[in-house]
């Protein structure tokens, strides 16, 4: 679901009136990358960790940027931003307590 929020992200500008399109395409992409090294990664908690860091970034991003006359594109922001930011929260609290335990690297055999 992040990857689908992050090419939503990058391809906005598109649709969107007055919405920041480096900002919105650089911000889209990372989130995909983000994304897609969380997915492949068996402990992904520094991936969640940066998606979060992106989620408040383009939460953020509404408020700073130049945007913010722009009803549209602020809503986006928010919208997106928060989304990130619960989908790598779940990630990460699901990777601490169910994934972890089928992981083979982290049974400590004595």
């Amino acid at each position: 679901m992040s990857v689908g929020l992050g090419i939503y992200l990058a391809l906005a500008h598109l649709w969107i009136p007055g919405a920041p399109t480096a900002l919105w395409v650089t911000l889209g992409v990372l989130v995909i990358v983000s994304s897609l090294w969380a997915g492949t990664t068996a402990s992904s908690t520094l991936a969640e960790f940066v998606k979060m860091v992106l989620g408040v970034m383009v939460f953020l991003s509404a408020l700073f940027g130049a945007h913010v006359e722009e009803r549209t594109a602020m809503l986006t922001s928010w919208m997106v931003g928060a989304a990130l930011v619960i989908l790598a929260v779940i990630a990460s609290y699901r990777n601490r307590s169910g994934r972890s335990a089928t992981n083979p690297h982290e049974y400590q055999y004595a």
